[in-house]
């Protein structure tokens, strides 16, 4: 296959259909995957099996069974989308309704610590991203922390972003969206705090209210 993505997206199986509970088709931009690092990281042919991280990352967060700390961030974000303490039936339906994928296409390092070591401008990764874009032609993209924020540029080929006035929100000016214009789409870009630390849960479930990110349609199928 020729591609530069390594990390294949979770893409839930409601997404973009009328059994999603958002109106939008949403792609979440994680950061990074932590694990033992390999020589060979990144490289599909020698390492095929890893290319389903993403999926089994989502799949052991909503595994009630598996215990690990990294789920928190999942959860933090999650319940700053719906402006409460989720449960696991919503837990599912967000991940059946939404995609998720991970900026960076090697493994950063075993720990969240060690992003910093790592260039975030390598080009294959932006070339991924747009593959990534072109294959589930989301209507928002909500990128989680500074790194990737900073790294995106102002043109996604298309022509430059349009980003409008700063909006108060909480009594704080929110100046972290741009519309893009994308193929025969505008999309939507919402820049947070990465949910791993420092993430004011209310501020950003304003955050989504305003711009009508994450707004629901009838979930009642959706939440079966």
């Amino acid at each position: 296959m020729n591609t530069n993505i390594f990390f294949e997206p979770w893409v839930g199986e409601h997404y973009g259909t009328p059994y999603s509970i958002f109106k939008n088709k949403i792609l979440v931009l994680g950061d990074s995957h932590y694990c033992d690092v390999c020589d060979a990281c990144g490289d599909r042919d020698k390492h095929p099996g890893c290319t389903t991280f993403t999926h089994t990352v989502v799949k052991d967060y909503l595994n009630p069974n598996h215990k690990a700390d990294w789920k928190k961030t999942q959860s933090t974000f999650i319940n700053s989308v719906y402006g409460h303490q989720t449960t696991i039936k919503e837990r599912c339906a967000y991940y059946a309704s939404v995609a998720f994928y991970n900026y960076l296409q090697v493994s950063a390092g075993d720990n969240p610590y060690s992003t910093n070591q790592y260039n975030y401008r390598v080009s294959s990764y932006l070339s991924a991203f747009y593959e990534v874009l072109d294959r589930i032609m989301p209507d928002v993209v909500v990128v989680w922390g500074d790194q990737v924020w900073d790294t995106l540029p102002n043109n996604w080929n298309y022509g430059d972003a349009d980003g409008g006035a700063p909006v108060s929100i909480n009594n704080t000016l929110f100046r972290r969206y741009l519309y893009y214009p994308y193929k025969d789409k505008r999309i939507l870009l919402i820049g947070t705090h990465h949910p791993s630390q420092g993430y004011d849960r209310q501020l950003h479930h304003a955050v989504f209210m305003q711009f009508g990110a994450f707004e629901m349609q009838s979930i009642d199928n959706a939440l079966k």
